[in-house]
């Protein structure tokens, strides 16, 4: 994904944000790797405690982000989830729920040090379907907060924009260096058969990428391959992916997909290996290869 953001926009689109909001706990290890990469702030959401602080996560590399937990999920407040036309601002309600949506922002400022900086996601799971219920509601409360509330300043922003404003205040956070990646570790002995594959998939994937460098292979002829591959590995990073948390129905697409991964894998290796065999390069030599791909089941 970082290879991808870097090749297309350059350098300017490079994340400073690390948005880990779904996974079930926050191990030391994510953060720790965000921060020697560049990140400056770290937000996740699901666990045991709340607030804002400097996360010390590794004092071995002197590595240290700022952190922010979610105040109430990564759903918008209740009663204003606008999907579907729910909750509709009109003329006769605009002032009590932009006073109920300021009154709660103000409750989240003093729960997060009084820094009158607020973070309030607005959304939720396969939501912006009818994306203009959500914003003709938030441009209606951003109207009426700017006539009746001078001493608030509604506004669209992002992640990045609240850390830097946040930064500018020079306030002094609490430092933490807990592990709490313990919230919930049942996943890790969950589809024990799609993890192997995962991993599977991906040592031939590096097979791949080391033997198409020994072969000096011609990248034009390999890149689709390994991009494939690379982009399959890819999908099961997703916290629903490799943790098995997923659906059956979307595991057995998870399966279907490191399986195309794998394939084309295979051709590089297969390319790079016959290239490697041949004392002529022109002369290639057509190995038929053999990959014992069902051992698990005792197979080959």
């Amino acid at each position: 994904g970082l290879k991808f953001l870097n090749e297309q926009f350059g350098k300017c689109a490079r994340p400073k944000v690390s948005w880990q909001i779904d996974p079930f706990g926050a191990s030391l290890e994510m953060p720790s790797l965000y921060a020697q990469m560049g990140f400056d702030t770290h937000v996740y959401n699901r666990g045991p405690d709340h607030g804002e602080y400097i996360w010390n996560v590794s004092p071995d590399l002197n590595t240290r982000i700022f952190t922010t937990i979610l105040h109430a999920h990564y759903s918008a407040p209740g009663g204003f989830n606008f999907e579907n036309g729910n909750n509709m601002i009109n003329d006769s309600n605009v002032q009590d729920k932009t006073n109920k949506f300021i009154e709660n922002a103000r409750n989240w400022n003093k729960d997060y040090g009084n820094i009158n900086h607020v973070l309030v996601t607005m959304g939720d799971d396969f939501q912006y379907k009818t994306a203009n219920f959500w914003f003709e509601n938030m441009d209606r409360m951003i109207k009426e907060a700017k006539a009746r509330h001078p001493d608030v300043n509604l506004m669209y922003s992002s992640p990045n924009c609240y850390v830097k404003a946040v930064n500018g205040l020079n306030h002094t956070f609490d430092e933490r260096n807990v592990d709490y990646l313990s919230y919930w570790v049942g996943y890790y002995a969950n589809r024990p058969a799609l993890k192997y594959q995962d991993r599977l998939t991906n040592n031939i994937l590096q097979a791949g990428k080391q033997m198409s460098v020994l072969a000096r292979l011609d990248p034009s002829k390999t890149t689709a391959y390994m991009d494939e591959a690379r982009n399959e590995v890819a999908v099961m990073t997703h916290h629903d992916a490799i943790t098995g948390t997923s659906p059956q129905a979307t595991s057995d697409d998870y399966t279907s997909r490191l399986q195309s991964g794998y394939a084309a894998a295979k051709q590089v290796i297969r390319k790079a290996y016959s290239y490697l065999k041949s004392k002529d390069s022109e002369k290639k030599v057509v190995l038929n290869d053999v990959y014992c791909d069902f051992l698990n089941i005792t197979d080959c």
